[in-house]
């Protein structure tokens, strides 16, 4: 497929598209720029991005950016990336998720092809994603506008959705559809201790190998990425429970649970053999049941769906949270477009849950 530009050329969809002329240069941003970053955050979401996220998502080479300085030497936009591993089917790569994509409100006026989001978007497509580049797939959770925008300029395409699921206290509470689990412990893991993270790293295993067999798409887990995602998080705070159905010698998986501001939990993520998916909610709703929660929250893509029980997505509200987004149509030689259906990510994929 491809997409026509305002000059008449014709430029095939995940392919390159000249920078052209603009005011201001597109720059390779550093930690030196982190302030800037984080001002610049402040001044277009109206609300901080401390230092401490800021370093936790980019620092040590864990995420890359470009950015647009004005003539006065501001920072007015930021396209950023961090990578993750991924796995789809057999093959194992780096991607890269995007994200903190942002252009202050004084220069959207040129909010185009060559004004500073088409700009600085291009440039970091460019220079690091698809075929030829360092990583092979850019993703990521953009709002409606940004979706818009993106196909408009050619930049990335919507190729799932993220759902967002919620059950009141009224659901939790019925306890006959609980019951299929009233005989399970669960014990806390500290992603700390090493132990505990080979534990996470056994399981993240023996999901990547189901996932192989069903050629599914998802930023791989892990012990070490559980580290830094939950238990480094500079503001959240997680609980991690390792799951035992019956045997209290034979754990079967993970889950990884959130207390909300509105004093409900939120599942963000887990890892365990791939029937662990099933039972996963009916855990989740135990520890909440136990902590006498207000709710319980959780969001994810639709082929996580089709692994969780029936009878709790039976039971739930749910909503579109956010498309996800993708910058080409092929991935590794072949065609993107299934991943409707075996793009797996939850909340826990997300940069800020």
């Amino acid at each position: 497929m491809s997409t026509t530009e305002k000059d008449g050329s014709i430029v095939e969809r995940g392919a390159s598209v000249g920078i052209g002329a603009g005011k201001w240069p597109v720059l390779d941003l550093t930690s030196v720029d982190a302030s800037d970053v984080c001002e610049l955050f402040q001044r277009v979401f109206a609300h901080p991005m401390s230092a401490a996220f800021q370093s936790w998502k980019y620092a040590d080479g864990r995420g890359m950016a470009t950015g647009m300085r004005d003539d006065q030497g501001r920072l007015v936009a930021h396209y950023g990336g961090t990578l993750r591993l991924m796995q789809w089917g057999d093959s194992r790569f780096t991607g890269v998720q995007v994200g903190d994509v942002m252009v202050a409100a004084e220069v959207r006026d040129v909010f185009a092809r060559f004004g500073p989001f088409g700009r600085v978007a291009r440039q970091f497509i460019q220079q690091y994603l698809g075929t030829g580049c360092p990583y092979p797939i850019g993703f990521g959770f953009p709002n409606a506008r940004h979706v818009l925008l993106g196909r408009r300029l050619g930049l990335y395409w919507p190729v799932t959705q993220v759902l967002a699921w919620h059950w009141t206290r009224s659901v939790l509470s019925a306890h006959a559809l609980a019951r299929p689990v009233s005989s399970a412990i669960y014990q806390k893991l500290d992603m700390t201790k090493a132990e505990d993270r080979v534990l996470v790293d056994r399981w993240a295993d023996e999901m990547a190998a189901s996932f192989s067999v069903k050629n599914m798409l998802w930023p791989v887990r892990g012990g070490d990425w559980w580290r830094h995602r939950y238990s480094h998080h500079p503001h959240f705070t997680y609980q991690i429970y390792a799951v035992y159905p019956s045997d209290p010698t034979q754990p079967c998986g993970a889950l990884v649970m959130k207390v909300t501001p509105a004093g409900g939990w939120e599942l963000m993520d887990w890892v365990g053999v791939l029937p662990f998916s099933y039972m996963v909610l009916p855990h989740a709703v135990a520890i909440c049941t136990a902590a006498d929660s207000d709710g319980l929250e959780m969001w994810c893509t639709e082929a996580v769906a089709e692994y969780l029980s029936s009878e709790w997505t039976q039971a739930a509200t749910r909503s579109v949270a956010c498309e996800v987004v993708v910058n080409g149509d092929h991935l590794l030689g072949k065609p993107i477009a299934p991943l409707q259906r075996s793009f797996w990510l939850t909340g826990g994929d997300t940069d800020f849950h």
